[in-house]
């Protein structure tokens, strides 16, 4: 029981009776034919929905739906859409979570679903290619605070181009947008290891 009215007061605040937002309408419709996930899913856009996010629970959220059910998103019509809406929900969390470690979380899951996207959709990339461009450009204009987490994390981002260039439609992917993240993400690593003392000092004071 709630014997404090001011803390009553403020729990009623934070209550919103919350609607999905139509914008994840194709989420819904790729996972509509698999009963069994649609209550989680519910719950997981209701979250996505409130005006009070809990970051870490759609992070994890997002993880578990972008990867392991990355099938549905693929073999449906609007799949580049659903891509786009994960992809959202990791930068979101990035540039609104307060915790430094589920910014990380977020950097982590973002960069495993492009390289999901690009080793598993085969020549059906194709249709993703828009998509991974922009979010190439998007992680390039990060500030440093948040494309640190990129620099730190420990899926490279320079696997994308690897699994890019094998891939079946590797001819039809314009570079220019992953040629500019590459060129930003090397520039603030060596910028980076630059500011750091020489670790010679270090090695001749255990030596002696």
């Amino acid at each position: 029981m709630i014997k404090s009215k001011a803390l009553e007061v403020n729990l009623a605040s934070y209550y919103v009776d919350v609607a999905v937002d139509s914008k994840y309408a194709v989420l819904e419709d790729a996972f509509s034919r698999y009963q069994g996930l649609l209550d989680g899913l519910s719950t997981f856009l209701k979250e996505l929905s409130h005006p009070y996010k809990n970051w870490q629970f759609i992070v994890k959220e997002a993880r578990s739906y972008s990867l392991d059910y990355f099938h549905f998103i693929y073999n449906h019509p609007k799949g580049p859409r659903g891509a786009e809406i994960f992809i959202d929900i990791f930068i979101s969390a990035v540039e609104s979570s307060a915790e430094r470690q589920i910014k990380a979380d977020a950097v982590d899951n973002l960069i495993l679903f492009l390289q999901k996207i690009i080793k598993e959709s085969g020549f059906n990339l194709e249709r993703f290619l828009p998509v991974l461009n922009d979010t190439f450009i998007r992680i390039s204009d990060f500030k440093d605070e948040h494309f640190y987490l990129f620099v730190k994390s420990f899926y490279q981002i320079k696997k994308l181009a690897t699994d890019l260039t094998e891939s079946p439609v590797q001819d039809s992917f314009r570079y220019d947008a992953l040629n500019s993240l590459f060129i930003k993400y090397f520039k603030y690593t060596y910028s980076y290891w630059l500011s750091v003392p020489d670790p010679l000092f270090w090695f001749h004071d255990v030596a002696s």
